[in-house]
């Protein structure tokens, strides 16, 4: 979704707009100095629950293993205490999750390319 940043900030306009619209049909039943707060928690509160709702089989990642068996592979295929040159995040966290949370190899070393320019990165791979 990071690619997409553009349809984010349209998508946070629509509903700015919403929120007004909420707005503009409770000012009829309530006074508008009330009408503004309650707009706004309704819609703090429904705006995430519905996005939630819709969303969340799409993005669950619940029983998905083939990042980690991909992983587990890569691993396999290298030498004892061997050095992995990474290039962004998509292969990098796999890796550290099965070294890191499973134990899996952890005499191989992850080199991340894209975070090896930074010094807080050198020096956490010097320790």
């Amino acid at each position: 979704d990071y690619a997409l940043v553009g349809s984010f900030y349209v998508f946070a306009m629509w509903i700015g707009f919403g929120v007004y619209a909420l707005f503009d049909i409770l000012k009829d039943y309530i006074k508008p100095k009330m009408a503004v707060p309650v707009a706004v928690v309704v819609s703090l509160l429904a705006v995430p629950t519905v996005l939630a709702t819709e969303n969340w089989d799409d993005h669950n990642r619940s029983d998905r293993y083939t990042a980690l068996a991909m992983a587990k592979m890569y691993l396999d295929s290298l030498d004892e205490n061997a050095i992995i040159f990474t290039i962004g995040d998509n292969d990098t966290f796999a890796l550290w999750y099965a070294q890191q949370i499973e134990k899996y190899r952890t005499d191989v070393r992850v080199v991340n390319t894209s975070l090896f320019a930074t010094d807080w990165y050198i020096d956490q791979m010097k320790r």
